[in-house]
């Protein structure tokens, strides 16, 4: 089964999953602004027949292979436009609700100005709409059936200069999983080589110098190094990676240049510290990176990062199959040896400091371990 989220129109079997997910308590408490009774079966499916026959309501299924996840859709209140969603429980924390909304307002329904509603307290619908573009207009009150009292409301609006790329919208490219994807699906797969990084590094590193994290990714890695106070720069090719970095605030400066290309565009001896983390089990060989990493750091700047393991016996490649990956590819991983990582490092003048071996897994059911290493290792001084 795929793993594209998708909106396509609301057909009849559409109905019974949504009335199951408008009866969750916790939804519904959270949502704040329901129907009195929600468990009305009657009142609902009057509620819906009104909706889908509606002239000015646009409303939309959101799937994910058979699988509906929700229903996202605008309607005009006091001639203005505005959009809501609801996404089953069992479906949170997964970005869908971000994807679904992204791919609605850049496809389905483009107006502009565009509002949306959350109850005051709803932290993580108001999140989703401002990673979508909304900002806060205004606030109001209003009474929440789900809570039986008044309570504080947002008003939010995306205006014409906030629209949402339409690639990130687009089956099928890179881009479609956000960056809020990737770090839910770091600690589902119990991703702790950021955590491992910077314990075997912390005490190398001094607040105000600066790092520079190679394949900077949603920036999961340089969080920990930009708390203690490192400067950090990241460098990736995928620029919805880079706007979520951006979106967290922790880098200074961010690149968009693709590892594989060298040299990169960085002045020699330029950082005074570097890592790449869960990175290079996507090359097939390091060495271009180590020797790019060895020509922009000072002389006895560090250099952190992490391989998967090869055990004896074991093939190089590691074929992750469409359900494991974020845009439904098979993607190709490669295994590294001892000497595969060794021979290149010291060969691009480092000498190897420190090593911890990890585990984590290819999938969110945590069936599939794999084994990886954190080696740090320390520039040379030139000329030795």
């Amino acid at each position: 089964m795929t793993d594209t989220i998708l909106l396509r129109d609301v057909i009849e079997a559409d109905l019974p999953v949504f009335f199951r997910y408008e009866c969750e308590p916790e939804a519904a408490q959270m949502a704040a602004f329901t129907p009195k009774d929600p468990t009305d079966h009657e009142a609902f499916t009057a509620h819906w027949r009104k909706v889908l026959a509606a002239p000015g309501v646009i409303v939309r299924t959101i799937v994910r292979g058979e699988e509906v996840l929700g229903s996202v859709l605008s309607y005009e209140e006091s001639g203005k436009p505005e959009v809501t969603y609801w996404i089953g429980s069992d479906h949170w924390g997964q970005g869908v609700a971000t994807e679904a909304l992204r791919q609605f307002l850049a496809t389905v329904d483009t107006r502009r100005p565009m509002r949306a509603r959350a109850a005051k307290d709803n932290v993580a619908s108001i999140r989703v709409l401002e990673k979508c573009g909304f900002r806060v207009i205004e606030e109001a009150r209003g009474f929440a059936n789900a809570r039986g009292e008044e309570i504080d409301e947002l008003v939010l609006e995306l205006s014409c200069e906030a629209l949402p790329d339409p690639l990130e919208a687009r089956p099928g490219v890179a881009r479609e999983r956000s960056a809020e994807y990737y770090d839910e699906q770091a600690v589902a797969t119990a991703w702790f080589g950021s955590e491992v990084v910077f314990g075997l590094m912390y005490r190398a590193v001094e607040p105000g110098e600066s790092l520079l994290d190679l394949g900077v990714g949603t920036g999961l890695s340089s969080a920990l190094f930009a708390e203690a106070g490192l400067r950090v720069t990241g460098m990736d090719l995928d620029e919805e990676m880079l706007r979520g970095v951006r979106g967290k605030g922790l880098a200074e400066r961010l690149v968009q240049h693709d590892l594989s290309v060298v040299p990169y565009p960085f002045e020699d001896g330029s950082f005074d510290h570097a890592i790449c983390v869960g990175v290079l089990q996507f090359l097939e060989s390091p060495a271009d990176v180590f020797n790019e990493a060895g020509r922009v750091l000072r002389d006895g700047g560090t250099f952190a990062f992490t391989v998967i393991d090869r055990g004896s016996g074991e093939p190089s490649e590691i074929t992750v199959g469409r359900e494991h990956t974020a845009d439904d590819r098979e993607v190709t991983m490669y295994r590294h040896t001892a000497s595969d990582v060794l021979t290149p490092l010291e060969a691009s003048g480092f000498q190897l400091e420190a090593e911890l071996g990890f585990t984590a897994y290819m999938d969110a059911e945590r069936k599939r371990p794999l084994a990886l290493t954190a080696f740090v290792a320390r520039r040379h001084t030139r000329g030795e």
